[in-house]
């Protein structure tokens, strides 16, 4: 039997409008906080972000994965962006693809519908970790010179 894509489980929560619920990130523990994966709780499930050691990003469900044994995990609820995206749908989302042909990235935006002010994160693997970034500014069209 065919396994299911891993972007499946990403693709049914924008399909289904789930929202996001809760987020966990799964940290090595040491002085500084390395995240070796995120587990996103929609309506429609769980997802889980994972950061390999080549440095790319996989996407699974709780199934597909075996966390480390050494990774502790952090609820993300309470911090900012997350906070600003738990209760809303995933309305778009973008997979990044390096100039090795890999995916290390993915970028998540939550929002009701376009007219909606959106909350924007971008995942990027960096060394075996998830990097987070809040993309916070509003999106501006450019406009025709003088």
């Amino acid at each position: 039997m065919d396994e299911p894509d891993s972007d499946d489980v990403l693709q049914r929560a924008h399909d289904e409008d789930a929202r996001l619920r809760g987020v966990v990130a799964h940290t090595w523990p040491s002085p500084v906080v390395h995240v070796g994966a995120l587990s996103l709780t929609f309506d429609s499930g769980v997802v889980v972000l994972i950061a390999e050691a080549d440095a790319s990003l996989t996407i699974s469900d709780p199934a597909g994965w075996q966390p480390d044994p050494g990774l502790v995990p952090i609820s993300l609820d309470v911090k900012e962006p997350w906070n600003l995206a738990l209760g809303k749908p995933l309305l778009w989302t973008w997979s990044m693809t390096n100039q090795f042909g890999y995916r290390d990235g993915l970028q998540l935006e939550f929002a009701e519908d376009v007219t909606d002010t959106s909350v924007v994160i971008q995942l990027i693997v960096m060394a075996s970790t998830i990097m987070q970034r809040w993309v916070d500014e509003e999106f501006e069209p450019f406009t025709a010179p003088d």
